[in-house]
């Protein structure tokens, strides 16, 4: 019998099944250095790193909201990536759930 997961967690694995499927290059649990004005100050996680460059932060909220965009601005500007897709599953079609960030930061 499978272990009850929260909502995004399940999100995630079906999408890393999904981004193996295709062939797509990923990492689950991405370690990724936080970077100050050119200084290592610390490291953090994120869900999925895909292709080394996209970020795609899950959700399954009501409403993504100003929250859920700075959470995924931080990881950004602390890696150095450019882009993010927040997704929220919780909508009736998921196009409608897709946010895409870039993060304009400069060092």
């Amino acid at each position: 019998m499978l272990k009850p997961v929260r909502p995004e967690n399940a999100y995630k694995l079906a999408l890393c099944h999904e981004l193996t499927l295709r062939g797509i290059k990923h990492q689950s649990e991405a370690r990724i250095p936080i970077i100050f004005k050119g200084v290592l100050v610390g490291e953090s996680f994120i869900d999925i790193l895909v292709e080394e460059c996209l970020v795609p932060e899950l959700k399954a909220v009501e409403h993504l909201t100003d929250v859920h965009r700075g959470q995924v601005i931080g990881y950004l500007q602390g890696s150095g990536l450019k882009l993010a897709l927040l997704i929220n599953f919780n909508v009736l079609q998921l196009r409608n759930g897709i946010k895409r960030i870039i993060n304009t930061y400069k060092t």
